[in-house]
């Protein structure tokens, strides 16, 4: 039987991702952890659910980033998170994590492995975003 989504959790998890994939020292213990996490269902509806609501946070990110304004969000109650994650990585390549995420998405619907995918996006997200974060 299906597993079933709540957004808010996931939500949750993918803000909990970014925190651990930014996080100046043991990052990779937790890049693994999240990673693992997705995968542990191994189902692939799940997994590119993550990966949308990540597209989701990083394109609010860019526009609280370019605009200065909050009014194109669509987490509308994460807006205070944003904000400081907008200042923290708003200069930063929040275009190249965006084609990350789109090439995971379709790594996964090529059958790779879910943790494989999530682990190496996650690095590349690092890699695009700087290590320049505080948790």
């Amino acid at each position: 039987f299906p597993v079933t989504i709540d957004i808010h959790e996931i939500r949750a998890d993918v803000i909990s991702m970014f925190r651990s994939a930014l996080r100046g020292r043991d990052y990779r213990v937790s890049i693994a952890d999240s990673a693992d996490g997705v995968a542990e269902h191994r189902d692939k509806r799940r997994a590119q659910t993550y990966l949308r609501f990540m597209a989701l946070w990083l394109r609010d990110t860019m526009s609280i980033a370019r605009t200065g304004s909050t009014n194109a969000v669509i987490n509308r109650d994460q807006t205070d998170t944003l904000i400081k994650f907008a200042t923290a990585f708003g200069e930063s390549n929040i275009t190249s994590a965006l084609t990350s995420i789109e090439q995971a998405a379709s790594d996964i619907h090529r059958n790779v492995s879910i943790g494989l995918t999530m682990t190496t996006l996650l690095l590349e997200i690092r890699a695009s975003l700087g290590t320049k974060a505080r948790s």
